[in-house]
């Protein structure tokens, strides 16, 4: 296996595998439809503002929370080594930006096992958002709910960090001190994102158009997220095993059952291919999802009088294989994710390091910024 040479290549530029997700409220446009200006209070013509504005603060307050929850749970666990939390986590996922009534996050992946894990808070944070609706003083919020949507892009060859964006100034030596700090605060926890960093590139421009096949039953994934799953299941299994690890407490619960395997939780279902508009040449793209459904719920009770339901679920080995195809076929437009220095993720695609080399080879900032590469001791 070929292997990256970093040594010329600035900090700023090293390969960074980057876990999007997103969360959009569900019923939201005709919530804000109804207002009677002669009947109506004025001081209840906006509850839905409240709607919003909550539901972005409980999303961000409840994604950190349960992300604490699961550092606390690992690092509790006296089955696990020192520093098994900080690995099998890795940074705290960061706030993205808003989009109408949608919310975005990012997260750095050092260890192919930090998707499940993030995938796990991601869930319980969902939960947590649908029983903030119905705890709001108009009782129309009822009827909302929530979908949500995760992808995987790689970073820096087809897709770009964009910082400064109000600047005329083309993205070059300038640049390298803000990408240099930006880096640097999102890797420590206490420190947040600067506001006008945005994401860019092909695998960004998939995973929006992904986030339409998202439903209150089906958090819709991309091809990388279901690809590093099926590739990391067995890593993934056997560490679950070693720790003792049960889907409770990482994930919401699930049809009243607290004994289901870690591994389990995370099934990936397969509802066909469909034609992303301006993307991967107009292949159908994979249609992968996790169930997100609300225990409890009516959309739960629906499906249980499904005798197939909606998609099938997929065996691992398969999975792994179609995605090893896909990759193969539309090569031109999409790589396997990989993590630099990761025992799974560690297939390089061809010529990468050329493209690295146009891109990273720069000469030193003075004075340097302090920069590890995440995951670094």
């Amino acid at each position: 296996m070929p292997k990256l040479d970093l040594s010329r290549i600035d900090p700023v530029f090293y390969p960074r595998l980057k876990l999007f997700l997103s969360a959009d409220i569900i019923g939201s446009t005709a919530y804000k439809q109804p207002l009677d200006i002669v009947k109506d209070a004025p001081e209840d013509h906006a509850l839905w503002a409240d709607i919003i504005q909550g539901f972005y603060k409980t999303i961000d307050e409840a994604f950190g929370e349960h992300w604490q929850n699961a550092y606390n749970t690992l690092k509790s666990n006296p089955k696990a080594r020192s520093g098994s939390a900080a690995l099998l986590l890795g940074p705290r996922p960061r706030f993205w930006k808003t989009i109408g009534d949608e919310v975005v996050f990012w997260k750095e992946l050092t260890n192919s096992l930090q998707v499940w894990f993030t995938l796990a808070c991601w869930l319980k944070t969902i939960e947590s958002v649908r029983k903030f609706f119905p705890r709001h003083r108009d009782e129309s919020a009822n009827r909302l709910d929530v979908k949500c949507a995760a992808w995987i892009a790689g970073f820096p060859v087809r897709n770009r960090v964009v910082l400064d964006l109000v600047s005329k100034r083309k993205p070059g030596h300038e640049m390298l001190e803000q990408l240099a700090a930006f880096y640097t605060e999102s890797d420590e926890e206490d420190c947040e994102a600067p506001p006008t960093a945005d994401f860019i590139g092909p695998g960004i421009d998939v995973g929006f158009r992904i986030c339409g096949f998202a439903s209150a039953r089906k958090m819709s994934i991309g091809l990388d997220v279901a690809y590093v799953l099926a590739k990391s299941r067995v890593k993934m299994r056997r560490k679950a095993a070693t720790l003792g690890l049960l889907a409770e407490p990482f994930f919401p619960k699930d049809e009243g059952a607290e004994d289901v395997g870690f591994t389990d939780r995370l099934s990936v279902h397969y509802s066909g291919g469909e034609e992303l508009k301006g993307v991967l040449g107009g292949i159908h793209y994979p249609k992968f999802w996790i169930s997100a459904l609300h225990h409890g719920s009516l959309e739960q009770a629906k499906v249980a009088l499904y005798s197939r339901g909606d998609g099938r679920r997929v065996s691992w080995g398969p999975l792994e294989i179609f995605c090893e195809r896909f990759y193969d076929d539309r090569r031109k437009f999409v790589s396997k994710p990989f993590i630099h220095g990761d025992s799974i993720l560690n297939e390089i695609a061809p010529r990468y390091q050329e493209f690295l080399d146009v891109i990273g080879i720069v000469e030193p900032i003075q004075p340097s910024l302090p920069l590890s590469y995440p995951g670094s001791p």
